[in-house]
């Protein structure tokens, strides 16, 4: 797990499902990956950390061998490709516009978001261009995620752990609920856009799949400290609440999701 205050919303393919050279190079990497990698998100991190720690940006560092998490699911082998490097050249594209002026200019200077751009065009032999295994926020765990997951597939220690697995299939069956009782209640709007994505995201997989919500180090700042309650089961309640026609009541459950996350925007600030 990551020490940086990011969630991941992360898709495990099986192995089952590949096809061609991907197939073969994801097999050989899960019979050797327990002793050549023990933990690839370690590894990550430290390499990210090395790439920025001095002036200007180590693009040598960045170009990390393709890793992957895996997992048992169902009984089959899973594996989520990190895409160490196409994550991390598509970051320092989006810090023009994802960290303010002129901080951003300071961060990541003009060059190195243009060299990202220019290596983004040169997909990995194994990956395709748009193959992206991993969606990641900082600071926050969006309301589209927390709501494609139930508080009974919480994954590992109850109320210790905040990773959530399911299907895939029924994650999009419940995205698509959502935006069906949001559409009716309220109507077409653009903030429905993220929600869209996640949809279009999911439906790029194949439906065999796994997908995971990881909060990491947010795991303490999306759980309530008097009832409990994790932002899960906040999203789930306000869609509940909407199912049933009681708008005040799931508007109310939304700002309740939405005030946790405000003040982890709060303790960001101060960071």
């Amino acid at each position: 797990m990551s020490p940086s205050y990011t969630c991941s919303l992360r898709v495990f393919v099986p192995l089952f499902a590949m096809e061609g050279r991907k197939a073969r190079f994801w097999s050989s990497y899960v019979r050797r990956q327990q002793s050549a990698h023990p933990d690839p998100l370690r590894e990550e991190h430290d390499a990210m950390l090395q790439a920025v720690i001095r002036e200007g940006i180590n693009f040598g560092v960045i170009d990390l061998p393709e890793r992957a998490l895996t997992a048992t699911w169902r009984g089959d082998t899973v594996v989520c490709p990190l895409d160490s490097r196409g994550r991390a050249l598509q970051a320092i594209v989006d810090s023009e516009w994802k960290l303010p002026f002129p901080l951003n200019g300071y961060v990541v200077d003009r060059e190195s978001r243009r060299r990202a751009a220019r290596l983004q065009l040169e997909p990995s032999v194994i990956r395709e261009a748009a193959d992206t295994h991993i969606l990641s926020a900082s600071w926050q765990v969006p309301f589209w995620w927390a709501l494609l997951f139930d508080e009974e597939e919480r994954h590992g220690p109850a109320r210790t752990s905040a990773v959530f697995r399911a299907p895939i299939s029924e994650a999009l069956v419940r995205a698509r609920q959502a935006r069906d009782l949001i559409t009716g209640a309220f109507g077409v709007g653009e903030f429905l856009g993220e929600l869209e994505f996640v949809i279009g995201w999911l439906e790029q997989f194949d439906l065999d799949s796994m997908v995971e919500l990881d909060f990491g180090a947010l795991t303490d700042l999306g759980v309530r400290p008097d009832a409990r309650l994790s932002s899960v089961d906040i999203a789930r309640r306000a869609l509940e609440y909407l199912e049933a026609d009681e708008f005040d009541d799931a508007l109310a459950a939304y700002h309740e999701f939405m005030s946790v996350w405000e003040e982890a925007a709060r303790l960001e600030s101060f960071n």
